[in-house]
């Protein structure tokens, strides 16, 4: 598996659960409900610029991002809902 499909695959999981997470702390603040996701996505990018080269970096960035924010909304909507 390339390396492109398996940070995109971290990203959709990780999307999911942070959109279950904003589902339970929007009942108590939609301000912590948009910040922790974003939060968690940050430190995951540190983590992940470790182990990529530097031309890819800013490929990542944006792929991953559009991954993460699109799936993330997708739940939390979902479960708001349910």
């Amino acid at each position: 598996m390339k390396v492109e499909k398996i940070i995109a695959f971290c990203y959709l999981v990780l999307g999911i659960a942070m959109g279950m997470v904003s589902n339970y702390f929007t009942k108590s603040s939609s301000i912590i409900a948009f910040l922790i996701p974003f939060g968690i996505y940050v430190v995951s990018l540190f983590f992940l610029f470790r182990f990529v080269k530097n031309k890819k970096k800013t490929w990542i960035f944006y792929n991953s991002f559009i991954t993460f924010a699109l799936i993330w909304l997708v739940v939390w909507i979902l479960v708001f809902n349910l």
